[in-house]
């Protein structure tokens, strides 16, 4: 695509650049008419897992003075053009948003008609390029001689004849970013951000504990192409968003698209979902020009948690719905009970079944890469989402699916009635004169971002909070950020 930039803007907090993609590359008149850019709103655990796609309204006077119907007009008529913000911090760029436009047919208003001489404006939406993983199919060679058939690795598995086909957790996320994005394949493009601990731990099948919690490269995929794994129940017309955002429910991770400025490639950040960044941000000036303190009740719902795994092949006594109903009360079985009022339904693609024959129907594998044979993650141990690391969500020794009853708890517990003695917590609605944020002593707006931790001194004491939504007003240099009190 055609690379060029438009005239800088000035702001409150430092120079904008504005950089445009398309397969025309046009002449930028200058002025170029842009009039204004409206908030940039990142919104996490709208739905529990998922953070809300940016959408950015960029609105125009069109500019004839290359172009007969104007330069904007030529500009949305391109295939999907791009826009990527920036702000300058000191002589290095750091991005803000990069998108494209989806709108389909934006409409420009016509204004003082006087003869030939006509003035029009309009508006044009332009989305996360996060959302170009929806437009991208996983086709058939995902089974074939590209994608993840080069990163798989071939491994012999305790208590089975067979061999079986493993993919680190981390390429697979890589190759999906590869293939959404039409980049070169880099695990530099996985970014394993710093909240992410993975509570999760793990048993072998010869019984042999791992103590310590796993890191991403000891978790790995099953990719043996079949009918009863993962990455064999793909089917073709599966999206490369749909395949993301099934291991990441599964994981209780959230996605979260950035662009990286200084290389120049898209990337991808992996939060775990309720557990703020590792070191606490301040703002400058400290003080909010606004304030509002929601003393919340201590559930979002008032029903049970279901997680569902997309296996309906697994025979007896393996079952492919659990839950936790209303009253904290754990189950499993190939039916919902008629009497649940399930608020919450997570499903998922891929589990871990393995009560009678370990290993038989596993998608999700601890391997020790320092040792012959593949060890299976066999029993979770740990799965929270408070900053200090209490409670926790344990699965029950024994259980079929602990990953999932791990899930179920945790999901319960943060968004349901609670099986703990209920509390409630307390959010606030605040407004800052920056669109900035200072982490580790650098006032940055890669700071400002759904996921910051911060520290609030109140009449009740001092509490720490994590940020669950963010309107950066990068025209205005303000922002509101909604905060949440972390358990």
């Amino acid at each position: 695509m055609a690379t060029y930039q438009l005239p800088t803007i000035e702001t409150p907090e430092g120079t904008l650049r504005i950089t445009l993609f398309s397969f025309t590359a046009y002449t930028v008149p200058n002025p170029v008419g842009l009039t204004n850019i409206s908030e940039i709103v990142e919104r996490v655990n709208v739905e529990p897992g998922f953070i809300e796609l940016e959408d950015v309204t960029f609105e125009y006077e069109d500019v004839h003075t290359d172009y007969a119907d104007g330069f904007w007009h030529n500009f949305l008529s391109d295939d999907e053009p791009e826009i990527l913000l920036e702000l300058d911090e000191g002589g290095t760029y750091q991005s803000i948003f990069r998108g494209y436009v989806t709108d389909t047919a934006p409409v420009a208003e016509e204004t003082s008609v006087i003869g030939s001489v006509v003035t029009r404006r309009g508006q044009f939406t332009c989305t996360s390029m996060m959302a170009k993983l929806k437009n991208t199919s996983v086709d058939d060679s995902v089974g074939g001689s590209s994608w993840l058939s080069t990163l798989r690795v071939t491994h012999s598995v305790i208590g089975r004849s067979s061999f079986r086909t493993f993919c680190p957790l981390v390429n697979a996320l890589a190759a999906i970013i590869e293939k959404g994005f039409g980049v070169t394949y880099t695990l530099a493009d996985c970014v394993v951000a710093s909240n992410t601990a993975w509570r999760f731990r793990g048993e072998s099948v010869d019984d042999a504990s791992e103590t310590s919690n796993l890191t991403w490269d000891q978790l790995w995929l099953d990719t043996t192409v079949d009918t009863e794994h993962w990455l064999g129940q793909l089917d073709t017309s599966t999206t490369l968003y749909s395949a993301l955002t099934q291991i990441c429910k599964g994981l209780g991770l959230v996605a979260r698209y950035k662009y990286n400025s200084s290389l120049g490639r898209h990337t991808i950040e992996f939060y775990e979902s309720g557990y703020p960044r590792a070191n606490a941000v301040t703002f400058d000036p400290e003080s909010p020009i606004r304030s509002q303190l929601h003393v919340q009740s201590p559930s979002m719902l008032k029903g049970g948690v279901v997680i569902s795994a997309n296996k309906p092949f697994w025979p007896a006594p393996y079952q492919n719905l659990l839950w936790i109903d209303e009253a904290g009360a754990y189950g499993e079985g190939p039916e919902m009970p008629i009497s649940l009022e399930a608020d919450l339904m997570i499903e998922t693609q891929f589990g871990n079944y393995d009560a009678v024959y370990p290993g038989q129907y596993d998608d999700l594998w601890w391997i020790d890469t320092g040792s012959t044979p593949a060890y299976e993650e066999y029993h979770i141990d740990e799965f929270e989402f408070a900053y200090n690391l209490t409670p926790t969500y344990t699965s029950t020794s024994g259980e079929d699916w602990p990953q999932g009853e791990a899930l179920a708890r945790y999901y319960y517990e943060r968004f349901g009635d609670g099986i703990e003695a209920p509390q409630s917590f307390q959010e606030y609605v605040r407004a800052y004169n920056t669109i900035k944020a200072t982490e580790s002593s650098t006032n940055s707006v890669r700071y400002m971002q759904p996921f910051m931790k911060h520290v609030i001194a109140g009449p009740e004491g001092t509490k720490t909070y994590i940020a669950t939504e963010v309107r950066k007003d990068i025209m205005a240099s303000t922002t509101q950020v909604r905060w949440m009190e972390t358990k």
